[in-house]
């Protein structure tokens, strides 16, 4: 009850009045009925009418009006009779009650039993007026006792013995002290300051207890040893005790209020009157203490109401200083009925009404509430649970009582208050859970009839059950209790339980009178459950918790929470409450093929029809979903196109009746809240079940596409959205690349898969879609989506996709926070968005660690060195950081120098080293260059030619270099080349006209004839006479020396 989601409703509790008494009421005028003529006691209700009193059985329902009516005559009097003149007392469990009634002026008439002739009696009260009589303790040997009180204070012991006619009465004292017998009231507190007579007027005389801590001792057949009086009239309140007949204390009610009526007031916006005038109207007995209520004068003549709690511990013997709690009750209906000038406009016609398990529990929490009672409304107001100055009220509501039905009476009863009305008859008050609706007599007895305990139920189970049956009768209290009864066991797993019970339940039979009937109980049974939870305060600790199931169409356990689970059950309900409204024929056809299907397919239930298989066991209703499908394919392969236009409408009618009955149940205000992400019964193979019918309903519409009337094309495309709608939205994540919404938009439906796709956020086919679309059109749909989508990352999706797709321009429009990430996590387009942004020191480097990736070609290669090149041309100087320009276009050139003399070698020279170059031309290294050149083939030519490349790459890439350290590793490079030349048998040449035709004087000739070269970079590669062995011969030594000589000095020259 934390939320506090409590109604005020007044429940019918006897519908009918006897025949007798019905006469009565409507042969009076309604304004010669007094409003205090009837009330309850001990199970029996009594109506005064003029001289007469009618007595009859309280029987619940509708049955009451069969009861009999005790109708008897009242003694004369000259003063009315009302419901504080009667008691009714019983007499057993079997004999019929006494009553008795006393006149204004002290006679007294007895009944004992019911219907027996009566006594009377007259008793001496000295010319007093009778306030009431009340019971004073129980039963006890044939003896009741009651208490009769006058207005002017004076109390008198009356004990009614069974065997004697003449009651034994006993004066037991004045509850005020008024010196020697003086009637005259205005002694009792000196002069009043009011002028009417009201003040002067007990009230209400309160019959207490002692609160524990205060008890006295006595005998153990003292039964007044611990009762107390409290008496209040408008201006004074008064202690007192009958066990020593003392008065204890007596205090001005408004000295009582003077400490926190001002902030009250003040924290309630409301001006009282200059004169700060306050009246008591009634008190009663609550927990530990009395609860007050009094009324208020205000600047603007009126009246404004109020509750005071005073707690009695350690107020028995010494008078308090002041009450505990205040509350203003904000009433809005006494505004222009309650007047302060007019006491007899509020005095006496306001009420307290509390039932006796109210006043003796410790909290409000599952009671009824107090009650302020007028004529015209009631307002029911919780209080809190310990009373001090900061104390406010923690739920209140208030009705406006119907000014054509006259108010006969009230009773405050262990269990209930009642109202009695002439026309409604008797109303329990009750403050029940929002969305306890009244229902039938029938519906509730089958309910009851469910819930009552059964042998073999485990014991668990039977506790629960018997909370759950009190709540269902409307007993709060004893459900509370029952509940914490059962759990204080040990042991005790409340979600397993109540899940054990609801599964049991939904497969029980609950109603005889047929299967909506069955269904409908079940469904009741199961919101009554929620509210139960709710109202017990568990509610939030069973939706959190997990618990280990079997899902539907799965063979292994997993955990899932209460709230689904609870959830599932209502929806199944709720399923099953649809299909029992199924009566088309198709429709009851496809129903009963799809139960034979699930009874060969899944082995439930055989025989009885849908009704037994989907109905009477509704945990077996989650089988109708794929079942149905299955039916459906055959009546739509080989059937005419009537009757699979027939057959598909069907099946179509039954998916579409459940899937709104599970949307209509999800998006009620009364549903359980299941977090999105939770796992739910209609994941998975229902889902699947719509988007199988939509498939279906789509390959219809594509088979019979010129067949179809607009009538049937129209009904078709609108039950394949609702499938594809439920179907998705069953589905766990969003839609990618959806073949239904892809078969959609390829039978020109574009509209309508847009909007599917935008539902569902199947960005692919966004993407597909908006690609056929005009620039203008595509650009402004795409930015609704980066909003739209925000949270999915439509953003990053769609430059993916742009990227996948090489859709660079489509690409490079992006702008954002978000996009320009993606473009730096991602080379193949950073370096395009630094161009766009003329950022060409960042592009230049971004290039060349593209140009750098081993998986590129060689034309890639170049291409990304080419644009290093001419980013670094054209950066700015003045950004240049650390030389990163220069060195990025260094690279760039090596890079291109290095391609430009793998081109000039025949792709079958490659290939004879790494044969992948011939499906894939990848760029080579230095190294791989130099080893693919140098390489020894048979023809002596072409082992010339590569050697002569090899040479001049090596000079080509030496003239480009400044570091010294590079240099060196060049030169050594091309010594390796040189030492490829000397052969064994240049070594061994003899006579120098050999040398010509050696291979090392073809290298210097064809050097010295390039034009690919600087002289200055010939002269830097030619070797030198070192690299030649010793064990050379003079003539090869004189030959080299000669000849490189000779290269050299052409060179320079």
């Amino acid at each position: 009850m934390a939320g506090l989601d409590l109604a005020l409703s007044l429940n019918k509790y006897s519908t009918h009045y006897p025949a007798l008494v019905k006469e009565v009421l409507l042969s009076e005028p309604s304004e010669g009925i007094s409003s205090r003529c009837a009330s309850i006691a001990n199970g029996w209700c009594w109506l005064i009418s003029g001289s007469q009193i009618f007595v009859w059985k309280l029987v619940e329902g509708s049955r009451s009006s069969t009861t009999q009516a005790y109708q008897m005559s009242l003694q004369r009097s000259g003063l009315p009779f009302s419901q504080d003149s009667v008691i009714i007392y019983s007499r057993g469990t079997t004999a019929p009650p006494g009553v008795v009634v006393v006149s204004g002026e002290g006679t007294l008439r007895r009944w004992t039993p019911l219907g027996d002739s009566h006594i009377d009696m007259v008793i001496d009260i000295a010319s007093e007026v009778v306030l009431s009589i009340q019971l004073d303790g129980s039963y006890y040997d044939g003896t009741v006792f009651v208490l009769l009180t006058t207005t002017s204070g004076s109390m008198h012991r009356i004990d009614l013995e069974e065997k004697s006619r003449d009651p034994s009465i006993t004066s037991i004292g004045s509850i005020v002290s008024r010196g020697i017998k003086s009637r005259i009231s205005t002694m009792l507190w000196g002069a009043s300051t009011q002028n009417n007579t009201t003040n002067n007027r007990i009230l209400r005389i309160a019959v207490l207890n002692r609160p524990q801590g205060e008890m006295v001792p006595m005998e153990e057949d003292d039964e007044e040893g611990n009762t107390i009086l409290l008496a209040v009239s408008t201006t004074i309140v008064t202690l007192y005790s009958p066990n020593d007949r003392s008065l204890l204390w007596s205090m001005p009610f408004q000295q009582l209020t003077t400490h926190l009526l001002p902030s009250k007031l003040r924290s309630g916006n409301i001006r009282g009157a200059d004169s700060q005038q306050v009246w008591c109207l009634d008190v009663m007995a609550l927990r530990q203490g009395a609860l007050f209520l009094f009324g208020i004068a205000t600047s603007t003549g009126g009246i404004e109401l109020a509750l005071a709690y005073l707690d009695l511990r350690n107020n028995i013997e010494t008078s308090p200083a002041s009450f505990n709690s205040i509350f203003i009750l904000n009433n809005r209906f006494i505004h222009g009925v309650f007047r302060a000038h007019d006491e007899s406009s509020f005095v006496g016609r306001i009420h307290i009404v509390m039932a006796g398990s109210t006043m003796r529990s410790p909290t409000m929490n599952h009671t009824d509430g107090v009650t302020i009672l007028h004529h015209k409304y009631i307002q029911t107001i919780y209080l809190p649970e310990s009373f001090n100055e900061k104390s406010a009220i923690r739920f209140t509501r208030t009705m406006e009582l119907q000014s054509n039905d006259t108010l006969l009476g009230y009773a405050c009863c262990d269990d209930y208050s009642f109202l009695i009305r002439s026309k409604n008859g008797i109303e329990a008050i009750r403050v029940l859970p929002v969305g306890f609706d009244q229902e039938s007599e029938e519906c509730v007895k089958e309910i009851e009839e469910v819930l009552d305990e059964r042998d073999g139920d485990p014991q668990f189970i039977a506790m629960f059950k018997r909370s759950l049956w009190h709540f269902v009768s409307k007993r709060m209290s004893q459900a509370s209790a029952s509940l914490t009864a059962l759990l204080q066991c040990d042991n005790v797993d409340l979600p397993t339980i109540i899940h054990m019970y609801l599964m049991e339940m939904i497969d029980s039979t609950c109603s005889t009178s047929g299967i909506t009937a069955d269904l409908r109980n079940k469904k009741l049974i199961f919101q009554r459950l929620i509210l139960y939870l709710k109202n017990m305060n568990v509610y939030e600790m069973m939706m959190e918790s997990a618990k280990a199931v079997v899902p539907p169409f799965k063979d292994s356990i997993e955990i899932r929470q209460m709230s689904s689970l609870l959830q599932e059950i209502g929806e199944r309900l709720d399923v099953a409450l649809t299909l029992s409204t199924c009566t088309h024929k198709m429709e009851v056809r496809l129903l009963e093929e799809s139960s034979e299907y699930a009874s060969k397919k899944y082995g439930v239930n055989e025989g009885g029809g849908f009704h037994n298989v989907f109905l009477a066991k509704v945990t077996s209703v989650h089988l109708l979903f794929p079942s149905l499908i299955a039916s459906l394919r055959p009546h739509l392969s080989h059937h005419s196109h009537e009757q699979r236009l027939d057959s598909l409408s069907g099946a179509a009618r039954i998916m579409m009746a459940m899937s709104m009955t599970l949307t209509r149940n999800r998006a009620s205000h009364t549903s359980i809240s299941v977090p999105p992400s939770t796992a739910q019964w209609t994941h998975g193979v229902i889902a699947q079940s719509y988007l199988d019918l939509a498939e279906c309903i789509l390959s219809e519409i594509e088979r019979d596409a010129g067949g179809l009337s607009e009538t049937s094309r129209m009904r078709l495309k609108e039950w394949l959205t609702l499938s594809i709608c439920f179907g998705l939205s069953e589905q766990r994540g969003r839609a990618e690349n959806n073949k239904l919404l892809c078969r959609i938009y390829e039978t020109g439906e574009a509209q309508l898969a847009l909007e599917m796709a935008e539902k569902f956020k199947d960005f692919r086919l966004l993407m597909v879609i908006t690609k056929s679309m005009e620039d203008g059109e595509r650009r402004g749909l795409l930015d609704n989506y980066k909003r739209r989508f925000t949270e999915d990352n439509f953003e990053l999706y769609m430059c993916n996709y742009y990227l996948k797709h090489n859709m660079m321009d489509c690409l490079l429009e992006q702008r954002g926070e978000k996009v320009e990430t993606f473009m730096t996590e991602h080379e193949s387009v950073r370096w395009r968005r630094e161009i766009q942004t003329e950022k060409y020191d960042k592009a230049a480097s971004s290039l060349i660690t593209a140009a750098n990736r081993n998986e590129n070609t060689l034309w890639e290669q170049k291409m990304y060195a080419s644009l290093a090149f001419l980013s670094a041309c054209c950066a700015d100087e003045n950004v240049e950081r650390g030389g990163m320009v220069e060195k990025a276009k260094k690279c760039a050139d090596e890079t291109l120098t290095l391609i430009a003399h793998q081109e000039r070698v025949p792709l079958e020279t490659i290939a004879v080293m790494y044969p992948d170059q011939r499906q894939r031309a990848r760029p080579l290294n230095l190294d791989e260059l130099i080893e693919v050149n140098v390489f020894e083939c048979d023809d002596v030519n072409e082992h010339a030619d590569g050697l002569f490349r090899a040479l001049l790459m090596l000079g080509d890439l030496l003239s480009r270099e400044n570091s010294k350290e590079v240099e060196n590793g060049l030169r050594e490079r091309i010594n390796q080349v040189w030492k490829r030349t000397f052969d064994s048998r240049f070594y061994q040449m003899e006579v120098p006209e050999e040398a010509n035709r050696s291979l090392f004087v073809a290298l210097l000739t064809r050097l010295q004839d390039s034009e690919d070269l600087e002289s200055d970079i010939k002269l830097a590669i030619l070797p030198p006479l070192s690299l030649l062995k010793e064990s050379a011969s003079d003539v090869c030594k004189g030959v080299v020396e000669q000849r490189l000589e000779t290269t050299r000095l052409t060179l320079i020259e």
